[in-house]
């Protein structure tokens, strides 16, 4: 019976020291409220990842031009990448068909990389509309992060 007793008071006084996990994460019915695209779950600032494209620095008209992108830090997964996104007033994401709200045009996502291809068709110095890139942490916590890049077309 002593041990019991013992075992019950350590564990109430370490659960009186621990300090209380506060999750950040909000949800209305299945979507996630992209919150927490600056914050841990915990309320923590995070940083930005890394991200990385792979492409010829320019494509001649006609010809195909193709870029991969990918996130240099491995905790988080591409789920899914739009371009063309209006704004909303509040942003979210469906859990489970893995659409963000305002978001429609979706782009080529597979083995954790985004593949964009296409033939130019005017020269010059172009932007690829912004990206807006979906990911997810090893806790299924979604994220958005924007990407940009510029292309030059020649003959």
């Amino acid at each position: 019976m002593k041990r019991s007793t013992l075992g019950l008071m350590i564990c109430l006084v370490l659960s009186c020291t621990s300090d209380k996990f506060i999750d950040a994460a909000k949800y209305e019915g299945q979507e996630q409220l992209l919150t927490l695209n600056e914050f841990n779950r915990d309320g923590s600032k995070r940083q930005a990842p890394v991200i990385k494209k792979i492409s010829p620095d320019s494509a001649s008209v006609g010809n195909e031009f193709l870029a991969k992108i990918f996130i240099a830090d491995s905790s988080l997964k591409i789920t899914d990448a739009f371009y063309k996104c209006q704004s909303v007033q509040t942003p979210a994401v469906d859990t489970i068909t893995h659409k963000v709200r305002g978001c429609t045009e979706q782009l080529l996502v597979k083995n954790d990389t985004i593949f964009i291809g296409f033939r130019p068709i005017e020269t010059g110095l172009k932007e690829f509309p912004v990206i807006t890139i979906l990911t997810t942490d090893h806790d299924n916590i979604f994220r958005t992060y924007e990407y940009r890049f510029q292309y030059n077309v020649t003959r």
